[in-house]
C-alpha cells in the first residue's frame, strides 16, 4: 500500500477523497467577490481619498505587454475619476479592489480605460501595491458579464 493510499479514502469510484482522520478546514472561506452591476454589501463603504500606487513585478511587466502598448504609469489613484468595478471582501475587510480610470487620447486609434487591480496597504498611509494591469477599450462595458463569478449582496 503506497503512502497516498494509506492517508486517503476513496469513494466507490475510486477517486480519492478526503484524508483519513484529517482535520475540518476551519476558518478558510473564499473571499467574498462583488461587482458594481451586481451590487455592493451595503456595509461596504468605497475608498473616497485618493491613494498611491506601486507596482509588483508581475504589473510592471503586464504595463509593457499590452496589446495596445504600453499602459502609462498612475502614481496616484484618486476614486472620484475612476469607476470602482470589483472588490474583494475577506473577514469583512476589502482587500482586492478592481478600478478602471480612462487613459487621456488615443492609443492605436482607440479610446482606451486602464483597469487596474490593486491591494490596500498595510496602513492607511502606505502605499497600495497593483498586482495588475490593463487597457480596455473605452466602449467596452462588458455586457458578457459571467455574473456566477460573483457573489451577490444579501438584501
Amino acid at each position: 500500500m503506497t503512502f497516498s493510499e494509506q492517508n486517503v479514502n476513496r469513494d466507490q469510484s475510486g477517486k480519492f477523497g478526503e484524508k483519513v482522520g484529517a482535520a475540518p478546514e476551519v476558518g478558510l472561506a473564499r473571499p467574498l467577490k462583488y461587482h458594481r452591476d451586481l451590487g455592493f454589501p451595503s456595509n461596504f463603504t468605497p475608498i473616497q481619498k485618493p491613494f498611491t500606487l506601486e507596482y509588483s513585478g508581475h504589473a510592471e511587466r503586464a504595463s509593457t505587454d499590452d496589446r495596445y502598448g504600453t499602459i502609462p504609469k498612475i502614481g496616484t489613484l484618486d476614486p472620484a475619476t475612476a469607476d470602482l468595478i470589483e472588490v474583494e471582501i475577506e473577514n469583512g475587510k476589502a482587500v482586492k479592489y478592481l478600478y478602471r480610470t480612462p487613459v487621456p487620447g488615443t492609443h492605436r486609434g482607440k479610446e482606451l480605460d486602464v483597469c487596474i487591480a490593486a491591494v490596500p496597504g498595510e496602513h492607511k498611509k502606505a502605499p497600495w501595491t497593483v498586482k495588475t494591469v490593463w487597457f480596455n477599450e473605452r466602449d467596452d462595458l462588458h455586457r458578457t458579464l459571467d455574473t456566477s463569478k460573483y457573489d451577490k449582496p444579501q438584501s
